[in-house]
């Protein structure tokens, strides 16, 4: 199964000299982890001190739910420059995983172009959204 992570790390502009070094020491040695496919790291566009990493995974279970342990192990490291977002997201074409969004409503942009006009004087619209 393919599936990735992303560990959003939001840094003091002040310290990005420091976490650079750190992460290329814990990124040295994952070239031995064979199930990782692709690990790309980002700098924010708008906000300097925002930072990215994704590790991209080709697995034959489904992934941990709360993600790799390495990625459990990146985590802390990162917490200790500033604020962490770790999350696991899975393909969405999966077969494995294609029945979970069956039957869903559509959230596109043509999500209810057939069910009529909402409603603006309703909080919520006539079809709750």
């Amino acid at each position: 199964m393919k599936w990735m992570e992303i560990i959003r790390l939001r840094v003091a502009v002040d310290q990005l000299e420091r976490v650079g070094p750190q992460l290329d020491r814990l990124l040295a040695g994952l070239g031995e982890v064979t199930s990782l496919k692709k690990v790309t790291t980002y700098v924010g566009l708008s906000s300097p001190g925002d930072m990215g990493l994704t590790l991209h995974w080709d697995t034959d279970a489904d992934p941990p739910t709360f993600g790799s342990p390495l990625a459990q192990s990146l985590v802390p490291t990162c917490r200790k420059f500033g604020l962490v977002d770790h999350s696991v997201w899975i393909e969405a074409n999966h077969d494995s995983h294609q029945s979970k969004f069956e039957g869903r409503p559509s959230t596109g942009p043509d999500a209810g172009a057939d069910d009529g006009p909402i409603d603006m004087k309703s909080p919520r619209g006539a079809r709750g959204i």
